[in-house]
């Protein structure tokens, strides 16, 4: 579900209030507030005069008991180097959290609400925006819009703003039509499983190349070979190969920071850095997917692979 600012003129002027109430940081009724904020979808979005692709977010958070700190860990914009962005302010004397971000209208992510305990040291605070925190955080539970499982134990919310493109590709089911290749490697002193997964196009069709460093992520947890499926099949991407690799830190396991970082690029490059990424792997990341190695209907995997890699570069 796709959040827009509102359009009721009850719901407009219930929204200005409660965005009054929280800028002027004063002591507020608390219950009011908060039969007031669950009249209203949340994370509330507020349009921005003169900025038509941009809106404010607004998110909540009722806190049960005294706490140092809650921090917001929005995807792309809070988390790594930027936790001091996420963190919300409490309206005195209530258990009110706030925080709002300008973003754009376009936006898609998830994020989790992390509490910050009053004993917290500042080391583990600093450590919030990265994969290795030691606090985990929490769906948003005024959030109704369904979460998603990305690594396995815990759901994070999602926040679709309303000029966020359509991805009805991950809201199908998981089943895949095509054929996925599993097997494990030793990279850079450590086992890792590698999986390559071809979509169900005709065999002379050339594949571009996608390759994921969170393997585990993706094909476990997000479904990524029926998404692939069902963007090929609405021609909303042109067929690619995936190529998964499940890392835990990808710097420190594969050894290859200087193309981590080469690999944010602008889009038109993305296809070309990623075949020369997968190059600089192992050889035996590839022995799985040899010339001579053929599937029950006679492809050559090999060839379908690195097809991708010659089309790009």
């Amino acid at each position: 579900m796709r959040l827009s600012p509102p359009v009721a003129p009850v719901a407009i002027q219930t929204a200005t209030r409660l965005r009054r109430q929280l800028a002027a940081g004063s002591q507020v009724d608390a219950s009011h507030f908060w039969r007031e904020a669950n009249s209203l979808a949340l994370p509330l979005v507020t349009a921005i005069n003169g900025a038509d692709d941009e809106r404010e977010v607004t998110f909540l958070w009722r806190a049960a008991s005294p706490l140092r700190g809650v921090y917001v860990r929005l995807n792309r914009v809070t988390d790594k180097d930027n936790v001091a962005k996420g963190m919300m302010t409490q309206l005195p004397t209530t258990d009110i959290w706030h925080l709002t971000l300008r973003l754009p209208a376009s936006y898609c992510g998830s994020y989790t609400m992390v509490e910050i305990p009053p004993e917290t040291p500042d080391e583990t605070v600093l450590q919030l925006g990265s994969r290795f925190a030691s606090l985990v955080g929490k769906a948003d539970p005024l959030n109704s819009t369904p979460g998603i499982n990305v690594r396995g134990n815990t759901q994070e919310s999602v926040l679709a703003l309303d000029h966020a493109p359509a991805q009805e590709e991950w809201s199908g089911c998981r089943a895949y039509a095509g054929q996925l290749f599993t097997s494990e490697h030793r990279l850079a002193g450590q086992r890792r499983r590698v999986r390559l997964y071809l979509p169900d196009v005709p065999v002379v069709q050339p594949l571009g190349l996608l390759v994921l460093t969170d393997g585990e992520i993706w094909f476990d947890h997000l479904g990524v070979s029926a998404a692939i499926d069902a963007a090929i099949r609405s021609g909303r991407i042109a067929p690619v190969a995936v190529l998964g690799i499940d890392n835990i830190n990808a710097v420190a396991v594969l050894g290859i920071d200087n193309m981590i970082i080469s690999m944010r690029v602008n889009a038109s490059q993305s296809s070309a850095v990623a075949a020369s990424w997968c190059s600089t792997l192992p050889n035996a990341c590839c022995q799985p997917f040899a010339p001579n190695t053929r599937n029950g209907g006679g492809r050559t995997v090999h060839k379908r692979c690195w097809l991708g890699k010659a089309s790009a570069a």
